[in-house]
């Protein structure tokens, strides 16, 4: 979401695969593994926000999380309970 490349790397793959992200820290020229994105799935992505929606996991469909990114970190942000 900030123009740089960045690249994962399969972390276990069975009904979903997850991934270990690297992301590059144009500050040091370096990509650098973040454990707080450890085992996100993305659905979504919203560049201008710099959302992102994970989709729900295993059974609880409709429970899908929303993060916002700042910088390297991923906040979840709560959803209006209707």
């Amino acid at each position: 979401m900030d123009g740089y490349l960045d690249f994962i790397v399969p972390r276990s793959c069975g009904k979903s695969c997850y991934f270990k992200f690297y992301l590059y820290n144009p500050k040091t020229y370096q990509f650098e593994y973040h454990k707080d994105w450890d085992w996100l799935r993305i659905d979504a992505m919203n560049k201008k926000t710099k959302q992102i929606l994970k989709p729900a996991d295993g059974h609880t469909y409709g429970e899908e999380e929303l993060y916002q990114v700042e910088g390297f970190k991923l906040i979840k942000i709560e959803k209006d309970k209707d």
